[in-house]
């Protein structure tokens, strides 16, 4: 798996960021714009708004070069000032000059940023650049001042260098979208808890799997919280424990067409933010509080807490 690191600062570069990464370009958009195969490519994402970012082709063709060895499955990583600030999954890429030109116009040298990449659902991070961990083709490790310049791709003992440092530097914002059990992950942990018929059931499940759990390996606790958290019975249990009322903005619960209260049930594992990844920490959430954690930052999360007695918990 290679790593791209993707330098993402300045005013253009946020708000082509904030354009056709956040909010992303309708599928539609490129109906008849690009061959059949590669629009077939782009549905297989089951998304109405595609994640698109693009390299301009370079002045000594690196950045090109780059753009030839990527490939599905690797991993982006978009930073600004020494900070990776957004991590994401490559799913597909095509070149193509008119798309780039439409989407994002040109540089000041009249280049476009063509050698376009589509992405995966990413996420939010915030993890210092370490250029310390990666070493240049002699053998040297880069200076503590480096700076990336221009598309980025790790490659070899370099991307394992860095994979490694996301994964110890900031365990819980691994790349989660990657990681999932498999069926027969999924019937040993059936097999290994109680379906709770109450909520007291269900808590004393869950923190006999947090124990087991405490000192596993990073994937194992994302798959073990995905497995709860999809888990119908204890999902309506930790909602029914909260009343279906937001355990972050204390929101109340609108009523769904068949006169059943609607609330989501999150795993506080995938709180890179928080640190907290012990599968028992699974909580009732809104809808609107669930995205904000996903793709909110810290500060915009921690507006939303409750208070108690005028001071957010």
């Amino acid at each position: 798996m290679n790593i791209l690191l993707q330098p993402c600062s300045g005013k253009l570069a946020m708000s082509h960021f904030e354009d056709t990464i956040m909010n992303g370009v309708p599928l539609g958009y490129f109906d008849n714009k690009i061959a059949n195969n590669e629009l077939q490519t782009l549905r297989d994402l089951n998304t109405s708004a595609v994640k698109v970012w693009g390299f301009v082709p370079g002045k000594n063709t690196r950045d090109a070069a780059g753009w030839n060895k990527l490939e599905a499955g690797d991993l982006v990583l978009f930073s600004a000032k020494k900070e990776f600030f957004y991590m994401a999954v490559v799913h597909s890429k095509i070149h193509n000059k008119e798309i780039a030109e439409d989407l994002w116009g040109t540089d000041d040298t009249g280049r476009t940023w063509e050698y376009i990449f589509f992405i995966k659902e990413g996420k939010q991070i915030s993890l210092p650049y370490l250029p310390t961990i990666l070493v240049k083709a002699d053998g040297t490790p880069y200076k503590s001042n480096h700076v990336v310049q221009g598309a980025f791709l790790l490659q070899g003992d370099n991307a394992v260098a860095m994979r490694k440092y996301l994964e110890e530097k900031e365990g819980a914002s691994f790349d989660e979208e990657n990681v999932e059990p498999t069926e027969t992950d999924e019937v040993t942990f059936r097999k290994s808890i109680k379906d709770p018929l109450t909520v007291e059931d269900a808590q004393k499940e869950l923190e006999k799997v947090s124990v087991e759990m405490k000192n596993a390996p990073v994937k194992e606790r994302i798959k073990v919280a995905k497995m709860l958290v999809r888990n119908p019975k204890f999902a309506r249990l930790v909602k029914e424990k909260a009343g279906y009322v937001c355990e972050v903005c204390g929101t109340a619960p609108f009523m769904q067409k068949n006169g059943l209260p609607y609330a989501e049930a999150h795993h506080k594992s995938e709180l890179a933010k928080t640190k907290i990844d012990n599968p028992d920490d699974m909580i009732c959430i809104c809808p609107t509080c669930h995205k904000v954690v996903h793709f909110g930052t810290e500060e915009e999360l921690k507006k939303r807490y409750i208070k108690k007695d005028g001071v957010r918990i």
